[in-house]
């Protein structure tokens, strides 16, 4: 039978608003049956939409308002009004078969009693059922993340686009074009002067897609220089915003909403913010954000992001505990249950394995963004690392895995900065974990790109078979030679004939010329000890320990300690201020042992694409700036595969990786031609350097306690810049500016506080300005 699948795409953002400043403490539940305690996400064919609203704060005796609401952006549309229970609840349902295509649906609920007060919530979700939906896109991607409307008059027609108001939207064969009678029309139907709707999706290029072209008539009290738009904010100025690379000017009647609908100010927005926006073009040509709206965070949250396996030894309404580790909740944390299921911090209970996603906040306690019940005995859970084969619309193929992405998949690069499918290329290395599916394809959780070669795979998984000279895991076998280092759980040297079916092992293999895999390093995992994974920054290091993202990890002896791309190193050769990834376990006595250090970033470390100028055998010349090539650099090919630089031509595109130190800049990582995700690899850094930048001394110097910090930029692109400040040590200690940044001089204060806004002591700080991976540094004195 067929089935048709409701999937939420958006998180489900609620709000209980009433006029006055007071929010109720309501929620609202879809679901497929009645009486539900948690929404649920997929629906077969012929399930009806239950929907509850809780309202405490609506006087249910004097209600003038009880709508819902169902629609799509071609204008279909599906309301009725909920049934009043007298208590509190509102409920209503809806038959999901009368949904006649697939699309992106709009669900909104809104409730009004006589004395003003209001409920208002909404969701956004996907509706599939085999049929070409009315966007004339088939994919499952969260593209909601670059889609938006404009409305206005057509200033000229192409054979392959249209122009509106100075903006180009290109069209290709999946572009719907509708009359103002929804008849169906051709882009050589539209001509000049025509004033249309288009909702569109912008392209990695920075160019934008017509998705829908629809004639509407002229409306003559403004209404029709009204834009939809949702992005993330680049930059934030006094009176503006830039999304995407748009201007949007911010109004004293702009209203700016927080993702539970409190209400802010434009102080309170930042770089890195989820937005959507309601905006008018004004006749100059300029555009006036009506509304904002704050959809979700993709900031520097992610820079302390942990991983933490371990058993729940309490819980409470809002926070559980694991291990000893306290770990809050909000209203966006997700629960999973076994098999994936979605649920709620209800649902768990004391004693459960758990595994728990979250992200250090600036008052040093821990949020939790995912909380999942690690089945001991779930055989289909997989974790690798390995090389991408091919990418598809909706999946890609690693270890000869197809891996399925939906809209559950979190996709991220360098330093957790979010991406999309799309922004993954052949080639490139990836930790995947995920479900094996019963046809043998893996439902994929959570996919990482790493950042730099190696020649190495990690692999974790269950013992299905062992031979003389080989094991399988997973479906996979890997070669064993005299070579290859075995141990069992508890680190002792064990052979191969002493790993058992059902183990659950870690492997480290490279793949050999004929395709196949050759084990280095065999380890027996206990998979239900407390475990934690940390990617952050390094605050301070000791003779026999290391504190990263504020948790402190012990070194000893069995401690694995690795460079950029995988070469042994010692705790020595670390440094504070740089970014690690931490695997860890957590000891009896409750502190946590460290079995694997992995270098990822540090602050003298910058990633940019530009022309190569010139080359020698120990020097490139990149963007006009000299890098030292050393024996220890990283030379790839197009497709991430090595090579030497004898292959690279001058006025060749190149990305490069390279840190600074007192004798210049080295590359660490050189690679022909720009990757898709380069803008998501060093915070974002772009593909093409700037014309020029300057970084000026700061006034006053000495200071006590503000000082401004002014620079200028130059040229004619817009350009990533980050500005922070660092103390004598080299560790961070604030981050002024993150964004983009257009042509002009732009001043910045620092008030003498970190992060976290603690004030810091009297000395000599550092502030390092960097602009599309080039930086220049200054140093300034506090004097209290």
């Amino acid at each position: 039978m067929n089935r048709r699948f409701l999937t939420v795409v958006l998180a489900m953002f609620f709000s209980a608003l009433p006029i006055t400043s007071a929010f109720a403490q309501g929620y609202y539940i879809l679901s497929d049956h009645a009486n539900a305690d948690s929404s649920m996400y997929r629906y077969e064919e012929g399930d009806t939409l239950h929907m509850t609203i809780y309202a405490p704060n609506l006087d249910y005796n004097q209600m003038n308002k009880m709508r819902w609401m169902i629609r799509a952006s071609h204008m279909q549309e599906f309301s009725g009004d909920f049934t009043n229970e007298m208590n509190g609840y509102f409920n209503a349902q809806f038959d999901l078969g009368q949904l006649p295509d697939s699309g992106r649906w709009e669900w909104e609920a809104n409730l009004r009693d006589a004395m003003g007060n209001r409920v208002e919530y909404e969701a956004h979700f996907t509706y599939r059922n085999g049929h070409r939906d009315d966007s004339g896109d088939d994919d499952d991607d969260d593209d909601h993340h670059n889609y938006f409307e404009y409305k206005g008059s057509i200033t000229a027609v192409g054979t392959d686009s249209i122009v509106v108001d100075d903006i180009v939207f290109w069209v290709d064969g999946n572009t719907m074009i509708k009359g103002d009678d929804h008849n169906m029309l051709s882009l050589s139907d539209l001509q000049v002067g025509d004033y249309v709707k288009v909702e569109a999706l912008e392209q990695t290029d920075g160019s934008y897609l017509a998705r829908m072209i629809k004639l509407e008539d002229h409306d003559s009290d403004g209404h029709h220089m009204e834009m939809e738009y949702y992005g993330v904010i680049d930059s934030v100025g006094g009176d503006f915003i830039d999304v995407n690379g748009l201007r949007f000017y911010v109004t004293d009647s702009t209203k700016i909403k927080g993702h539970d609908h409190s209400y802010l100010s434009l102080s309170d927005l930042e770089p890195g913010l989820f937005v959507k926006l309601e905006a008018v073009k004004q006749a100059d040509g300029t555009y006036w954000a009506k509304e904002i709206k704050v959809k979700s965070y993709y900031g520097d949250d992610y820079d302390n992001e942990m991983e933490f396996k371990g058993f729940i030894d309490s819980l409470g309404t809002d926070f559980l505990i694991v291990n000893g580790m306290q770990f809050s909740t909000d209203s966006q944390t997700k629960v999973f249950l076994a098999n994936h299921r979605q649920g709620s911090l209800s649902d768990l209970s004391v004693g459960q394995f758990v595994e728990i996603k979250a992200f250090r906040q600036t008052d040093g306690t821990y949020l939790a963004r995912k909380i999942e019940v690690d089945d001991d005995y779930d055989q289909s859970k997989i974790h690798f690392t390995g090389i991408i084969d091919s990418v598809g619309s909706d999946f890609l193929i690693v270890f000869g895995y197809t891996v399925y992405v939906d809209e559950n998949t979190e996709i991220f690069g360098h330093k957790h900065t979010p991406l999309t499918l799309s922004d993954l290329e052949k080639g490139q290395r990836v930790k995947v974990k995920g479900y094996i599916q019963n046809d043998g394809t893996i439902l994929a959780t959570y996919i990482k790109v790493k950042a730099f070669y190696q020649q190495y795979v990690e692999f974790y998984g269950t013992v299905d078979s062992v031979g003389t000279d080989w094991l399988s895991v997973n479906q996979i076998i890997f070669l064993v030679d005299s070579n290859t280092v075995i141990f069992d759980q508890d680190k002792n040297s064990i052979s191969l004939d002493q790993i058992s079916i059902g183990d659950f092992v870690e492997i480290k293999a490279q793949q050999l010329d004929d395709g196949s895999w050759l084990a280095h390093r065999i380890k027996i995992e206990d998979n239900t000890m407390g475990r934690i994974e940390i990617s952050a920054y390094i605050d301070s290091i000791g003779p026999d320990f290391l504190i990263v993202g504020g948790v402190t990890f012990y070194v000893d002896d069995s401690t694995r300690i690795y460079d950029y791309t995988g070469n042994p190193i010692m705790l020595g050769d670390l440094a504070v201020g740089q970014y690690v990834e931490v695997k860890a376990y957590v000891q009896t006595d409750g502190t946590y042992l460290a079995v694997r250090i992995k270098l990822e970033d540090s602050p003298n470390m910058t990633v940019y694409g530009a022309t190569l100028n010139g080359l020698s055998e120990n020097l490139v010349i990149v963007g006009g700036q000299d890098v030292a090539v050393t024996p220890s650099t990283v030379i790839l090919d197009e497709d991430y595969q090595p090579t030497d630089l004898s292959t690279y031509t001058v006025g060749s595109t190149v990305t490069v990786w390279s840190e600074q130190d007192a004798s210049g800049s080295q590359a660490v990582q050189i690679k022909l031609g720009t990757a898709a995700s380069v803008t998501a690899i060093n915070d974002g850094s772009l593909n093409v350097l700037p014309e020029g930048f300057e970084l000026q001394q700061n006034f006053p110097n000495p200071f006590n306690p503000v000082t401004t910090i002014p620079f200028k930029i130059s040229g004619s692109k817009f350009s990533q810049v980050r500005l922070e400040v660092f103390n004598i040590l080299g560790q961070k200690v604030k981050t002024l500016f993150n964004g983009v940044l257009g042509a002009g001089s732009y001043t910045f204060q620092w008030n003498a506080t970190n992060d976290f806004g603690q004030t810091v002591a009297s000395g000599m700080y550092f502030y390092k300005l960097d602009v599309a991976g080039r930086s220049q540094v200054k140093q300034m004195i506090l004097l209290r």
